[in-house]
């Protein structure tokens, strides 16, 4: 029997806006204010969030992930992402000692 894999949940930032799957945070209506519970999820939205955007801050700085990349080869650029993200995952070891 088949496996059928669960739906990934993407959180992004209103820059996500008009793209399908993504979980985004709500706008305040044009000329209204936000109601109490929406700001309660946005809240929440951006806790979920705010662990995903250190870990590409540790990544940029290792520089080539915020630089523009003109090699279109898919895999230098699995290379390069999986590179900075060890790279910056064994800082974070070593900071707390155990790299």
């Amino acid at each position: 029997m088949g496996h059928t894999p669960l739906p990934v949940k993407r959180w992004g930032d209103l820059g996500y806006c008009g793209m399908e799957g993504w979980k985004l945070p709500n706008k305040k209506p044009k000329g209204k204010k936000l109601s109490k519970k929406k700001k309660r999820q946005n809240v929440v939205h951006s806790r979920e969030r705010i662990g995903v955007e250190h870990g590409i801050r540790e990544m940029k700085i290792f520089r080539r992930i915020g630089e523009l990349v003109k090699i279109k080869a898919n895999s230098y650029l699995y290379t390069l992402m999986l590179a900075s993200a060890n790279l910056a995952n064994f800082k974070i070891l070593a900071r707390q000692g155990l790299g």
